[in-house]
């Protein structure tokens, strides 16, 4: 199975969190991280609770999935949206592969529940402008190794994963080092050519909005490595009644045809 589009049609799993145990309560207080994926996925929480005649404070954009899970676990949130394997990398901190039951399991016992899957996947992709594609013609990710004067810029989160760029680099041969950026102005820099090379969500309406072009996992680093193999579904994370609305909403109803539209 891929995943890590970095490198490929990589994909992983997208979860709505919630801090479990607290009790029913009349406003509710929605996270989102750093990017718009988060972004539109807690404000779909916020308008169906909104509905539900419930009262919602929007904290988006609040930053990282270390700030935004603190957030949650502290109760400053009560939801927000996280990525599988993201949470089997960063918060849980496990290589092997871990099963949805494994998940929730380990996450029961930090007062997180979980969902279903929504119906739709995302994971990292590498990405450059079609104008440098039209002039090196690039269209692979083993290719990079031909042009090591490229600027490559990521996400800090993707500099520091174990199944980000260390794996990557180390699988390819790739002869450049790397600079940390925040996703958002890395998508205008690279348009901009300030950087040639960063990291991308394959769910990102920025690809198609910003001529991107996702580089192929030619070799395969999610079939080499056994943590790739990590997540196939978006699931919801709750612990109020509210969040059971939602999902029976939404589940398997968003596909990352939807997102990329949005």
């Amino acid at each position: 199975m891929k995943v890590f589009v970095l490198l490929g049609l990589a994909l992983a799993l997208l979860t709505i969190v919630v801090v479990a145990g607290c009790g029913q309560r009349e406003t509710y207080v929605i996270g989102s991280k750093q990017h718009t994926e988060s972004h539109i996925l807690g404000e779909l929480l916020a308008q169906t609770l909104e509905t539900a005649g419930y009262t919602v404070d929007r904290k988006f954009n609040l930053g990282g999935t270390k700030i935004v899970f603190n957030a949650l676990e502290q109760g400053d949130i009560h939801a927000y949206a996280e990525y599988s394997g993201t949470i089997q990398e960063v918060i849980l901190k496990e290589s092997r592969t871990l099963s949805l039951d494994e998940i929730a399991n380990a996450l029961a016992k930090l007062g997180i529940q979980t969902l279903e899957p929504l119906g739709f996947n995302n994971s990292y992709a590498m990405g450059i402008h079609e104008d440098l594609a039209t002039e090196t013609g690039l269209t692979k990710v083993s290719q990079l190794r031909d042009y090591p004067n490229l600027r490559f810029f990521f996400s800090h989160e993707f500099l520091e994963r174990e199944d980000g760029y260390p794996s990557m680099k180390a699988h390819y041969g790739l002869p450049q080092s790397a600079d940390g950026i925040e996703h958002s102005l890395a998508l205008r820099a690279i348009v901009e050519r300030e950087i040639d090379v960063t990291d991308l969500y394959t769910t990102d309406a920025e690809i198609d909005h910003f001529n991107l072009v996702v580089l192929q996992d030619d070799l395969e680093l999610s079939e080499a490595t056994s943590p790739k193999k990590l997540n196939s579904y978006l699931t919801l994370l709750r612990t109020h009644s509210p969040t059971r609305r939602w999902q029976d909403s939404t589940t398997r109803f968003i596909s990352r045809r939807d997102l990329l539209r949005m």
